[in-house]
């Protein structure tokens, strides 16, 4: 709110109080009804300060006859105010509603097809584009969905009705909606509409997801690796403010004292169990005890 109408309306609440106290001089609530019809008081100045219901209020318990007249004038002008601007606010949204039918049947090649499934896919891709509703934007958004629709369209064949068509548009849709960059290059034409169509779900997403996305793909990797703990032992040793100094075993290859081991039972229980070692320096692996 700007701060003249935080004057006005600082200064409307002031009078309402002059208005409520019944004891108040004749001449001093005229002044404040005088001053009432001099502010600029809107609608949304209307319902913040309660003003009309004060006025009414006052018109119907005053006995002095001229409050009581210069009280409903007051009136009447506001409540002419608050229609005047409702009749406004509906020629505004004639107006919208014409420019985008305009919109809608722009002439040049881009103009959205007859075909009604088409058409609507046109029209919900559109409204993927949440970014400015400037008339320029307006036409550029209509022109980027059209091609869209279109290279979907050639792409699956011209059967607006396929499994394939429809699973495509529910993609672009739902990432458009998401994903405020590429919204930003299809506008600008730093990405061509068609590409679009060709691109994955992992390519349509926004930054953070995608970034999720391939993290999600790293830990399933890693868990499904047989050499992550020999890959991650010095991070993981770190971490847990571990310091190797050796192994109980020397590497058979390099001689080195970093190694790790353990202990498996791989012949009858009576029998020693197998031991497995490995050299943390070179990675060599060897077993003993087991014949």
């Amino acid at each position: 709110m700007s701060v003249d109408n935080e004057r006005v309306i600082e200064e409307i609440l002031k009078h309402k109080k002059v208005l409520k106290k019944e004891e108040n001089s004749q001449d001093a609530v005229l002044d404040a009804l005088r001053l009432l019809d001099e502010a600029k008081i809107t609608k949304k100045i209307l319902k913040i300060t309660g003003i009309g219901k004060a006025i009414a209020k006052l018109s119907k318990r005053t006995e002095d006859e001229k409050v009581g007249k210069v009280a409903k004038k007051l009136l009447k002008k506001l409540k002419e105010m608050v229609a005047n601007e409702k009749e406004g606010s509906k020629n505004e949204a004639n107006k919208e509603s014409v420019l985008d039918k305009n919109t809608m049947t722009n002439s040049n090649s881009n103009t959205i097809p007859s075909d009604p499934r088409r058409s609507k896919v046109c029209e919900l891709l559109m409204a993927a584009f949440a970014d400015g509703e400037g008339d320029d934007v307006k036409v550029k958004k209509q022109e980027v969905a059209i091609e869209i629709e279109d290279s979907m369209f050639q792409l699956y064949k011209q059967d607006p009705k396929s499994k394939d068509y429809a699973a495509k548009f529910r993609s672009l849709k739902f990432n458009l909606s998401k994903n405020k960059e590429l919204r930003a290059d299809l506008l600008t034409g730093s990405v061509q509409p068609k590409t679009v169509v060709s691109m994955t779900a992992e390519e349509l997403a926004d930054p953070e997801k995608r970034k999720a996305m391939e993290k999600a793909k790293e830990d399933i990797f890693n868990q499904n690796r047989s050499d992550w703990l020999d890959a991650n032992r010095d991070n993981i040793n770190k971490t847990a403010g571990i310091k190797q100094v050796g192994g109980l075993f020397a590497c058979e290859e390099c001689k080195s004292t970093k190694t790790t081991h353990y202990q498996k039972q791989t012949r009858g229980a009576d029998e020693p169990m197998t031991v497995f070692a490995q050299c943390t320096d070179c990675g060599y692996r060897w077993r003993f005890g087991d014949h």
